[in-house]
């Protein structure tokens, strides 16, 4: 079993697991009544009872994910949408539009605490490959959004087949949340764009 199964089986078993597809619904426009999630275009399949997610159920998460990507018009199927609709709809203090941030604190200074003191996003590169090689192979983007009074640690996007000659970012991502009312991790997934 490689590293990268070992990581999504320790997340699945930890973490509710949700499968996020996307689906633009019937051609003639009309939707479900328990299946129309919020407006969204989205359809959620609980991984767990393999039955479609209903509004209510969406409605209870209380995750980055369910909150931010999920809920509301548009279902982003590829890294590049999802932060761009996080840009619009994750604008709690720190990542609100506007917002600028004070200036850098040195490295003396133990006061420097506080809202626009630590970074809003941050990305970190993994390979299990390039060490071995030699040379630059795939990679793993760990990407972390922490706005307003949310934890680093509470909102992941992980975008896998990075590539250094790639044109574009690759469409399969993993999304975890830590639901601030239940401190369980979701885990959602975005697979050849569905």
């Amino acid at each position: 079993m490689s590293r990268h199964d070992r990581l999504v089986v320790t997340v699945a078993i930890f973490a509710a697991s949700i499968w996020a597809g996307c689906s633009t619904g019937p051609e003639d426009g009309t939707t479900g009544d328990d299946q129309d999630i919020t407006g969204s275009e989205c359809e959620i399949t609980v991984m767990a009872s393999g039955k479609k997610m209903s509004k209510a159920q969406l409605d209870e998460l209380d995750d980055p994910v369910a909150r931010f990507v999920l809920a509301g018009k548009a279902c982003p199927t590829t890294f590049e949408e999802i932060t761009r609709k996080m840009a619009k709809t994750d604008v709690e203090g720190d990542c609100a539009p506007g917002f600028v941030p004070p200036p850098p604190c040195s490295d003396d200074d133990e006061s420097c605490e506080g809202p626009g003191r630590e970074p809003v996003t941050s990305t970190q590169l993994v390979s299990e490959t390039s060490q071995v090689l030699g040379k630059p192979d795939a990679y793993r983007a760990v990407f972390q959004r922490r706005c307003g009074k949310r934890a680093a640690s509470d909102f992941f996007i992980s975008a896998f087949g990075l590539r250094p000659d790639a044109k574009s970012l690759p469409v399969d991502v993993e999304l975890i949340g830590r639901d601030a009312t239940s401190g369980a991790f979701n885990y959602y997934a975005r697979e050849k764009g569905a």
